[in-house]
């Protein structure tokens, strides 16, 4: 990577403990705003619109979500609205888009569907002055602040602070919220371990290959790792489930 998007990528990087106690200290009360809409007087599952580094957050959106609200929380499928113009019927929704820009057009168009449909939408975004905050009933901003590097860091930081922020409101978890109160000073001492005095990867020079395994609430970031992995350095990079990764693709793991 070019020393100028290295240090681009740094400094946002050790911008996330000061952004993710911006979005902490300055947004819970949307998040209990939000919250609200989870009682909705029909509400029978949760549909999730993201693309990229979102879709990750979107898996860590299932396990926190899914388990404040005991509702099924599935991803939605944009194709459906943008290409096929065939959207599905969202009765008993409450539909999410999640998108850092809030410019992704298919996120985009299935909030404006399901308004359409007289569904509750929320928007977890950057910006609130994007498409994406303009058609959502609700809007949880990310105060993550400007991103130059193409590799997100910040934003998605704090998109899984949003959604954490969001079930301790919905579950009124007195310990969630004290464990995510401490999350920027432990978010900093990791940076300062990570980055101020990385671990030598000269092991690695050969690789051909990695294979990233997570399960429950990181199994989202660990497809993430998997993004940044192919994202900055073009090694090819997947992520399983342990239980996946036992149905077939471990025979194509190698010793070393």
């Amino acid at each position: 990577m070019r020393g100028e998007a290295m240090s681009w990528l740094e400094a946002e990087l050790r911008e996330q403990p000061e952004a993710l106690s911006r979005l902490l200290g300055r947004q819970a009360d949307a998040a209990r705003a939000a919250a609200r809409l989870f009682h909705w007087r029909d509400l029978r599952y949760v549909l999730i619109a993201s693309r990229g580094s979102s879709s990750n957050v979107a898996r860590y959106a299932q396990y926190l979500l899914g388990r404040a609200h005991r509702v099924p929380v599935m991803f939605a499928t944009p194709s459906l609205y943008t290409i096929y113009g065939q959207p599905p019927r969202l009765d008993g929704g409450l539909v999410i888009g999640v998108s850092q820009s809030g410019a992704s057009p298919d996120v985009v168009a299935v909030l404006a569907e399901a308004r359409e449909q007289g569904r509750p939408t929320l928007a977890l975004t950057n910006d609130l002055e994007s498409p994406l905050a303009r058609t959502a009933e609700a809007v949880l901003p990310l105060e993550a602040g400007p991103e130059q590097a193409v590799a997100a860091t910040k934003t998605y930081v704090n998109s899984l602070g949003a959604v954490a922020l969001l079930f301790a409101e919905m579950s009124d978890d007195s310990a969630a919220k004290d464990e995510l109160a401490r999350m920027p000073d432990a978010l900093a001492t990791q940076i300062e371990l990570s980055v101020g005095d990385p671990p030598p990867l000269d092991e690695y020079r050969e690789a051909v290959g990695l294979t990233v395994v997570a399960r429950g609430v990181n199994y989202g970031t660990g497809f993430e790792i998997a993004l940044k992995i192919r994202e900055l350095s073009g090694l090819v990079t997947e992520a399983y489930s342990p239980a996946d990764l036992l149905h077939g693709p471990i025979a194509a793991i190698q010793p070393g």
